[in-house]
C-alpha cells in the first residue's frame, strides 16, 4: 500500500497499531530562529542561541550568514528523536571572504532577510534559490534598499537570482513600502536598521501588511539586543493598535543569549494524535509562551477540536508559565461540561 501511493505521487500517513505513548519536544519557533540568527551576525559581539529550530530554512539561514562573514559552532547534542533540547548556536559575527554566494532556497526569510545584511558587507553578494523562491515577491525590499543606498543588480526581474553589491555601510534614512504582499519587508528591514548610518523609518502604505504579530516579533527582539524602536500608526486605515510605521535609531545591536521558544501551534498535529489513537500519553516539555503571539490560539483551537472529537486522552505539560496548565484544563474542563449537557439531554428526552 506504502509503496502504491509513494508510485502515484502521495505520501503515506502513517497509522498507530496500537496506543501511543511518547515523550517530545515541542519544536523551536522558526521565525524566532532565523531573527536570532540575523541579530546575532550583526551584534557588537559573540552571541548565543539556545534551543534553536533545525530545519531547512534555518540552516539555510545560517549558511547564509556564514557565507557573509558570521562564524556559527553548535554545542550540545542532537537527537531528533529525543525529547531533550536542540544544540545551541554561538554566532561570531564576522566579515566575508571575496565573491560569496547565498542559497535562499525557498525560505522566504532567508530572501528577505538576509539581502540588507549583504548591503553593509564590502562584497558582492550573488542570491540564487530554487526554481519557486523566483515566484516569491522579493522587489519590494529591494527597491526599498536601493532608495535607503544599496546597489542592487536584478536584471530588471525582481526576483532571484540578483546580486548586491555591499559597501561596508548602508546610509538609511525614510522609505516607504508596500508590504502588504509580506511582512517580511518591514521585518527585513527592521533587523538590519540599527546597523544603517542613519537608522531607518520605514512607512508601510497600501493594503492590510499580513502577519502583524511576527513584525511586532520583530521589534521586540530588537529592542531586547538593545536597539531603540519607535512605533506608530499614521493612516486612518491601519486598524487600531497596529502600527504602519517604524523608526530605528542607529546604534549597535547587543550581544546576548536568545532562548528560541517552542512554537505551541507546532505541538497541535502531537495533539491531534489523540483522535486516532485510543488511548494516549504525550508529554510536551516546556510549552513556553511563544513571542509570536499564536500560542494561545493554537492551544484554544486545539482543544476545542480534540474535545469536539471525543478522544481520549491524558496530556501531560510541563510548563514555566500558566498557558500549559491553562491548555489541561481547557480540554478536560470541555469533555467535563459535553458529558454533563449530554446526560442532562438524556434525562430530559422522553421514553
Amino acid at each position: 500500500m506504502e509503496h502504491t501511493a509513494q508510485q502515484a505521487g502521495r505520501w503515506a500517513a502513517p497509522a498507530a497499531t496500537g496506543p501511543v505513548r511518547a515523550r517530545l519536544a515541542v519544536p523551536g519557533s522558526k521565525s524566532m530562529t532565523n531573527r536570532a540568527l540575523v541579530l546575532a551576525a550583526l551584534a557588537d559581539g559573540p552571541g548565543t542561541i539556545a534551543d534553536p529550530l533545525h530545519a531547512r530554512d534555518t540552516l539555510l539561514m545560517r549558511a547564509a550568514l556564514t557565507a557573509l562573514g558570521a562564524t556559527i559552532t553548535e554545542y550540545g547534542h542532537y537527537d531528533p528523536g529525543a525529547a531533550g533540547q536542540a544544540p545551541s548556536w554561538q554566532v561570531t559575527p564576522g566579515r566575508p571572504e571575496t565573491g560569496p554566494c547565498v542559497d535562499v532556497g525557498n525560505a522566504g526569510t532567508v530572501l528577505r532577510f538576509v539581502p540588507p545584511v549583504a548591503a553593509l558587507t564590502g562584497a558582492e553578494v550573488d542570491f540564487h534559490g530554487d526554481a519557486r523562491a523566483a515566484q516569491r515577491p522579493v522587489a519590494q525590499i529591494l527597491a526599498a534598499l536601493r532608495e535607503l543606498g544599496a546597489v542592487i543588480d536584478d536584471g530588471g526581474r525582481g526576483a532571484v537570482p540578483f546580486t548586491v553589491h555591499g559597501g561596508g555601510s548602508l546610509p538609511g534614512g525614510a522609505v516607504t513600502l508596500d508590504a502588504s504582499a509580506s511582512s517580511q519587508f518591514v521585518s527585513g528591514l527592521l533587523l538590519a536598521a540599527p546597523r544603517f548610518d542613519k537608522g531607518a523609518e520605514i512607512r508601510h502604505r497600501g493594503g492590510r501588511a499580513p502577519s502583524a504579530p511576527h513584525i511586532a516579533m520583530t521589534v521586540a527582539m530588537l529592542r531586547d539586543a538593545g536597539a531603540e524602536v519607535e512605533t506608530w500608526t499614521r493612516e486612518s486605515g491601519t486598524p487600531t493598535g497596529v502600527p504602519d510605521t517604524w523608526r530605528v535609531h542607529p546604534g549597535a545591536i547587543g550581544h546576548h543569549e536568545v532562548i528560541v521558544q517552542p512554537d505551541l501551534s507546532n505541538a497541535v498535529p502531537f495533539l491531534a494524535a489523540a483522535v486516532v489513537a485510543s488511548a494516549l500519553t504525550v508529554l510536551l516539555p516546556r510549552l513556553w509562551r511563544d513571542v509570536e503571539g499564536r500560542a494561545a490560539r493554537a492551544a484554544r483551537n486545539a482543544a476545542g477540536f480534540l474535545a469536539a472529537a471525543g478522544a481520549v486522552a491524558l496530556f501531560v505539560l510541563i510548563a514555566v508559565s500558566p498557558l500549559a496548565l491553562l491548555v489541561a484544563l481547557w480540554i478536560y474542563g470541555s469533555r467535563a461540561y459535553r458529558r454533563r449537557e449530554e446526560r442532562r439531554l438524556l434525562a430530559a428526552a422522553p421514553e
